[in-house]
């Protein structure tokens, strides 16, 4: 349940909420753990301005290869990520 209203806000671009379903998906938490989406999702609160987005991409730099980096990326650009990271 808690996912699915972070998911809705997250989309509609509130920063806050794409942090906290990032979490969501890192840790597995009501929904499957997935690291690529997590990472898709801290990107754009990162942008966004949140700020524990930020720290989160930082922390999770380590934990996904390079290709999962660009797939991660390649998703947040369909919806509408426009910085390098």
């Amino acid at each position: 349940m808690q996912a699915r209203w972070y998911r809705r806000a997250a989309e509609q671009g509130h920063a806050e909420a794409q942090n906290n379903l990032a979490f969501l998906y890192a840790n597995g938490t009501g929904v499957p753990e997935d690291l690529v989406t997590a990472y898709m999702w801290f990107l754009l609160a990162a942008e966004g301005g949140c700020v524990r987005a930020v720290n989160a991409l930082e922390a999770f730099r380590d934990r996904l290869d390079p290709e999962e980096k660009a797939e991660a990326r390649r998703r947040a650009r369909e919806r509408g990520w426009e910085n390098a990271e």
